[in-house]
């Protein structure tokens, strides 16, 4: 049997859609104008894989009159009608090439008769026209029998098929049998490592790229050739990086995948550009960038973007990698928050998970600061273990409730000295405190006259807890330069 399309057409599909070869051999033996056509057709796939463009491109190869119709652009059903019969009106004088619109009567529709009697009249000299209506299951204000009407269409007008592209096909909507449906399954790892490697972003900005002289532009050999595997042997490995540690757990789409990817992508490089490692040193390279895998904060959608991508300390000269790199993330794990009100967290987290029997060592002036903390587990591990089972760190067990007095007297021993003879006497710590409790990073568990938050903040009666994890309180303390290692009860 011979094939459908040609063997060029074919291929170049593929090459511009890759990975998608059945379904633009199924979409052509339908489509093919020599070939009659099913009166609907559902085309179906989650987000991202390439339905309405591989559909739009094989109908423009084709040759076939066709027009599209977004609902992603209609507000309402009536304006998706509207739109409807000027897409028709727009392709057939596109096919003729009569730009004169004289007749304006057509561009007013209400309902679906209004829509059916308009193309009867436009297209009744032709023998094949389709309509690709693209995420019809997401229009807004969609009446119940919207998809069952439209998939009726090449009932009442025989050269009418109709396309509909939704995510998840309904069997119940469409009101009839017998309507061939075509699946776009999600890119498979492979996949999507091969249609990203495709095109991979340059490891040296273009615009440090030195510019040759007057004198050496006819000899010199261009750059881009020299530095194009490297960039792809960079590249490749680096999606695979990406793949397995943020997209394939968080998200299954290849545009989230793809921006994900392009976002980390500059603070990835950023030792190559500075000189500090080779192209080829993929390994050391991501042992030194490994942090950026460790922060799921890049697949969350800002407005303003993130600071640990908008902001890239790079040393010319680094002479002590180690400090620069704590440095660097020192200032960029700091939050939008008043310094006082960090420490009150600060403070509330160690009268959650530190024992009260043990703030006089923690919290006490008098106490070596051998003993605190670390240190205080090392002392208890070099006398003779009593049992051989593995303690809880204190920071993986749920926070237990405290008093009020206990975190006020926590907090002021934890305050530096400078800003507790100035500021401490100033602060409004209430107000503070009560905003805490609004963020619901504190949270009230009972108070006097029963319910959570009874009393007031005000009160001194009740029981409070802290509501954020260990790693948030850690970067927030290194953010204001205090070491809560330290002060955290390892027992």
């Amino acid at each position: 049997m011979a094939p459908l399309l040609p063997p060029e057409l074919l291929e170049l599909i593929n090459t511009r859609y890759p990975c998608r070869r059945l379904q633009t051999r199924q979409l052509a033996s339908l489509l093919l104008p020599s070939l009659p056509s099913p009166r609907t057709l559902v085309v179906h796939g989650t987000e991202a894989t390439g339905k309405t463009a591989v559909s739009s491109y094989l109908l423009a190869q084709l040759g076939v009159p066709y027009a599209i119709i977004k609902s992603q652009e209609c507000i309402t059903a009536r304006h998706l009608l509207e739109k409807t019969v000027a897409g028709v009106e727009d392709a057939l004088e596109e096919l003729e090439g009569n730009k004169d619109k004289s007749d304006a009567t057509y561009g007013r529709c209400e309902n679906m008769a209004a829509l059916v009697e308009h193309l009867q009249r436009l297209l009744s000299r032709r023998q094949k026209f389709i309509l690709l209506f693209d995420g019809i299951d997401k229009q807004r204000e969609a009446p119940p029998t919207l998809l069952a009407a439209l998939a009726r269409l090449g009932e009442i007008i025989p050269a009418i098929t109709t396309i509909l592209i939704v995510t998840h096909p309904d069997p119940t909507a469409l009101h009839t049998t017998g309507v061939p449906h075509i699946h776009f399954p999600a890119y498979t790892r492979a996949e999507a490592l091969h249609i990203l490697s495709l095109t991979p972003l340059p490891i040296f900005p273009r615009s440090r790229s030195p510019s040759p002289s007057p004198s050496s532009q006819a000899v010199a050999p261009p750059r881009i050739h020299q530095t194009n595997d490297d960039d792809l042997f960079v590249w490749t490995r680096y999606l695979s990086l990406i793949y397995d540690s943020l997209s394939h757990p968080a998200s299954r789409s290849l545009l989230s995948f793809r921006s994900t990817a392009a976002a980390l992508w500059p603070s990835f490089v950023s030792p190559i550009v500075a000189g500090e490692y080779g192209t080829r040193d993929f390994s050391k390279l991501l042992i030194t960038q490994r942090h950026l895998f460790q922060n799921e904060s890049v697949l969350v959608d800002r407005i303003v973007p993130h600071p640990s991508l908008t902001h890239h300390t790079i040393p010319t000269k680094p002479e002590n990698p180690i400090h620069t790199t704590t440095t660097t993330r020192q200032r960029e794990a700091k939050h939008d928050l008043p310094t006082h009100t960090k420490y009150l967290l600060c403070a509330a987290y160690l009268a959650s998970h530190n024992p009260p029997r043990k703030d006089l060592l923690h919290f006490s002036s008098l106490a070596p600061a051998s003993k605190r903390g670390r240190g205080a587990a090392k002392h208890r591990l070099a006398k003779p273990a009593a049992t051989k089972h593995k303690q809880i760190q204190r920071t993986h067990l749920p926070p237990s409730p405290f008093g009020l007095e206990r975190w006020l007297a926590i907090y002021a021993a934890i305050l530096p000295r400078e800003n507790g003879a100035k500021g401490g006497a100033t602060a409004d710590l209430l107000m503070q405190m009560a905003t805490l409790g609004s963020l619901r990073l504190v949270v009230r568990t009972s108070a006097v006259g029963g319910g959570e938050g009874g009393g007031g903040v005000l009160s001194g009666e009740g029981r409070w807890r802290v509501n954020v994890g260990w790693e948030f309180v850690r970067e927030l303390a290194r953010g204001v330069g205090f070491e809560i290692e330290e002060r955290v009860w390892e027992g």
